[in-house]
C-alpha cells in the first residue's frame, strides 16, 4: 500500500502510520506542554499557541519531519540563527502556508486512525452517553457514607441501632 503523503512547503513527506504506544506517550506530553504554555492565556493567545505547536505536534504523527523540515524553514526564517534572533526575510521564507499544515494534521489523523473517534460519535447517541454518565454519578453518591450529605444537600438517615417494630400476622 502506498503511503499518503503531504506537502509542506518544498517538501513532500511519506505519512506512515505510528504505534499506538509512542503515539499516546508523544501526544501526551505534546498536550501537557501546550497546556503548560498555555497558561494564563486569553482566547486570542490559546489559538497563537495551537499554531505555533503545530510542528511539534506534526512532528509527533510524521515520523522524521524535524530532519526534512528543520523547525526555522516551517516558521519562515533562513536559518536557525535567524530564527534565535527574529530576522524574518520575507524573500527566504519557505514555510508552508496555513491550508498545507491543516491538510497535514488531517492526512496524520486519517492515516493514524483518529478520524475514528469521529465516526463513534455519530454512533453513539449523545443522550445515550448522558444517561451512563448520570447513572455511574448517582452510583458514586449511593455509594458514599451513611454520614455523607446526598446528592441534593441533606443529609442521609442514620441507623440510631433501634429497630422500628415487626407486625406479626396472625395464623387462625
Amino acid at each position: 500500500m502506498t503511503p499518503l503523503e503531504i506537502t509542506l512547503g518544498e517538501h513532500t513527506l511519506p505519512v506512515y502510520p505510528q504505534r499506538h504506544a509512542y503515539l499516546s506517550n508523544r501526544l501526551g506530553r505534546f498536550i501537557d506542554d501546550l497546556l503548560e504554555r498555555v497558561g494564563d492565556l486569553d482566547t486570542s493567545g490559546l489559538i497563537v499557541a495551537v499554531q505555533q505547536s503545530s510542528y511539534e505536534l506534526l512532528c509527533v504523527l510524521v515520523p522524521n519531519l524535524e530532519k526534512r523540515v528543520p523547525e526555522y524553514e516551517y516558521r519562515g526564517y533562513a536559518s536557525r540563527e535567524a530564527m534565535d534572533r527574529d530576522e524574518y526575510e520575507e524573500r527566504t521564507d519557505r514555510s508552508p502556508t496555513i491550508p498545507e499544515i491543516r491538510t497535514a494534521l488531517e492526512v496524520a489523523a486519517k492515516v493514524n486512525s483518529f478520524d475514528v473517534l469521529k465516526h463513534l460519535g455519530a454512533v453513539l447517541d449523545p443522550t445515550l452517553l448522558k444517561g451512563i454518565v448520570n447513572a455511574q454519578v448517582a452510583e458514586a453518591i449511593s455509594q458514599t457514607s451513611p454520614s455523607s450529605p446526598s446528592a441534593n444537600g441533606a443529609s442521609a438517615s442514620t441507623n440510631s441501632g433501634t429497630r422500628p417494630p415487626t407486625s406479626t400476622v396472625s395464623t387462625d
